[in-house]
């Protein structure tokens, strides 16, 4: 079965954005740089996933053909006009995927791992990509305490400013319950976390992120 590994979301460059999480009590973790793929980022870790604020920082590293089809130079200099700002990524028990996947090997990660990128889904939907390696989630020694209670990532919800229909690969996601699409005004993305109170966390207009717990 799919897991959640990590969400990211299109930042400016150096992530200011991520101002918002630190004041909602969040804790940041250790951030990195994609050699070859010209992106950046800055990284907050829960037990089961973790949320990644990600630019490009080297704009001829994110369009040069090695980076290219990962379409991260289009997804963040389009993230405030028409595409979707942000991306899922996932881990597997090595059950078939619900989708068709490409591969993609980065030159960032440890030999023998690769990227499965679905294939056919549009800029106006999250990238959705299988992370094809037996890393432990969250990394170790990374912080995953901090002080608002959100300690796992329990749902994952997407809202899409359109009524058309999902592609195939975000269809088989919606159908198998890993991730729930929805229709809203704007896009934006909301983590569920387990809490005994009812609990809700409003990032917008900063970054377009809901944390919202769930009994």
């Amino acid at each position: 079965m799919l897991s959640i590994d990590h969400a990211f979301i299109c930042c400016a460059q150096g992530a200011p954005e991520a101002r918002a999480l630190l004041e909602l009590g969040l804790v940041e973790g250790s951030g990195n740089r994609h050699p070859g793929q010209g992106t950046a980022n800055r990284r907050f870790f829960f037990s089961n996933a973790y949320l990644e604020l990600l630019w490009v920082s080297n704009e001829d590293e994110a369009r040069s053909p090695e980076a290219l089809d990962t379409r991260l130079w289009q997804r963040w200099s389009q993230r405030c006009d028409t595409s979707c700002p942000f991306g899922l990524l996932f881990r597997s028990d090595e059950s078939p995927l619900p989708f068709a996947t490409w591969s993609h090997k980065p030159r960032y990660l440890p030999a023998g791992t690769s990227l499965e990128f679905a294939s056919g889904v549009p800029m106006t939907e999250p990238e959705l990509a299988l992370i094809a390696s037996a890393r432990p989630a969250p990394p170790p020694r990374e912080p995953i305490e901090h002080r608002v209670p959100i300690r796992r990532i329990s749902k994952v919800e997407v809202f899409l400013p359109t009524t058309g229909p999902l592609s195939k690969p975000a269809a088989a996601l919606h159908e198998s319950g890993v991730v729930t699409f929805k229709t809203g005004a704007d896009y934006a993305l909301e983590l569920g976390f387990a809490s005994e109170q009812p609990l809700r966390f409003d990032l917008r207009p900063v970054l377009p992120l809901v944390f919202r717990s769930f009994p």
